[in-house]
């Protein structure tokens, strides 16, 4: 029984009068109640499409501390919003705490499509056009040869003599490039590795190229940490090497050998039938992807970024090269890391992963903390690299 004279009574009501104006107020209901471990009385809004309630609570908030008992206290009462997917939201300004119920409402009534087994597929006016970019001119200023003033002998060596050879004209070709063609000022591409990592960071020397400036090159000697590369071609020497060969178009493409199939899932790529892109190769994908494919919230938070997560998803499906998984979860470790989406500032951040278990292989959406990924030219179909 709530007692008529608990200070948080009125307090609550503020935001249960007001919430109860609102449109979609219809689907809500309501009821008082103890909800631990928060104060003796929170106000709980349900909807029919949410598995939880919305918790409203007031607590008093006193020099950037929040203070649960007693209230108000010697604080200014704020009402504290919890939803059952993690957000928890302060404010004293009572508009806000009725935006963040909006904002609630919209979330719970999305969950209703959430529900359903979404298809992985988008119709083909909403694929990426095909590029026309005109790729720019790079250039190769005349500098100081990379410094290698700590490197053992050995390493010294090697490197020099792959500087040496490297093929300017097949990396100019290869390096990725924006959306306007150009080669953004900071992006860089691992050419090799020598040695082993070191120290608690497990940073390994390399020969790399760097845009210094843009659409400007430069080779650099840099002790890289392996894993958190976006583009690395120490295992395709014939992206830059002069003394490889230049293979084969299904080579290339890592499509030797299984050429019909590859042009198969091409096509439904092509099409936006990702989910049959993807069977082919049996690859599978979890209810997530599918969820941010038709432009749904994962949660309240995130719910801002959906079209642009969505546009950043159909991206990646469009330019996929499912062929080649199989053999980059094999090389990559963990859960590689394909995409990560944009507009994120907290530590664990949303993207799209690729694991492996007892079903085989499948894409998915999680959020995680960790700055490993794969490169690219592990997972996109070839002449398919971003910046």
């Amino acid at each position: 029984m709530i007692a008529d004279d608990n200070p948080r009574l009125p307090f609550l009501n503020q935001v249960l009068f007001a919430v109860q104006k609102l449109p979609d107020a219809a689907v809500l209901s309501h009821y008082f109640a103890e909800y631990a471990p928060l104060p003796d009385i929170s106000l709980l809004l349900t909807h029919p499409d949410c598995d939880g309630p919305l918790v409203v609570s007031a607590v008093s908030v006193q020099g950037g501390d929040v203070v649960f008992q007693p209230f108000p206290a010697d604080g200014k009462p704020h009402w504290r919003l919890d939803c059952e997917s993690g957000e928890i939201f302060y404010t004293c300004d009572l508009d806000e705490a009725v935006g963040f119920v909006e904002d609630w409402l919209d979330f719970c009534q999305s969950t209703r499509l959430i529900r359903q087994d979404l298809p992985l597929r988008v119709a083909a006016e909403d694929l990426p056009p095909p590029s026309a970019v005109l790729l720019q001119q790079l250039v190769w200023p005349e500098g100081t040869p990379p410094d290698m003033a700590d490197w053992p002998a050995g390493d010294k060596a090697a490197l020099a003599a792959d500087c040496a050879a490297a093929d300017r004209e097949r990396i100019a070709e290869g390096f990725p490039r924006d959306k306007r063609g150009n080669a953004a000022k900071g992006n860089a591409v691992v050419l090799s590795w020598y040695g082993e990592p070191v120290g608690h960071m497990r940073r390994r020397p390399a020969l790399v190229v760097r845009a210094a400036a843009k659409n400007t090159l430069v080779f650099a000697a840099e002790k890289l940490i392996v894993e958190n590369q976006t583009h690395c071609w120490a295992d395709e020497r014939w992206r830059w090497h002069s003394g490889e060969e230049w293979p084969s178009e299904s080579v290339r493409n890592g499509t030797a050998g299984d050429e019909e199939r590859s042009a198969q899932a091409s096509a439904a790529l092509a099409e936006g039938r990702f989910d049959d892109a993807l069977a082919l190769y049996g690859i599978g994908w979890d209810k997530y992807l599918a969820q941010v494919l038709h432009g749904l919230p994962l949660n309240m938070g995130d719910a801002a970024h959906c079209d642009d997560w969505r546009e950043e998803l159909v991206g990646l499906m469009a330019n996929l090269a499912p062929w080649r998984l199989a053999k980059a979860v094999l090389q990559g470790k963990r859960r590689p890391r394909l995409l990560l989406f944009s507009g994120q500032r907290q530590q664990r951040k949303a993207g799209v992963f690729l694991e492996r278990g007892g079903g085989g292989l499948r894409l998915a959406v999680d959020y995680s903390g960790s700055n490993e990924r794969l490169p690219q030219s592990r997972f996109l179909q070839e002449g398919k690299r971003f910046g």
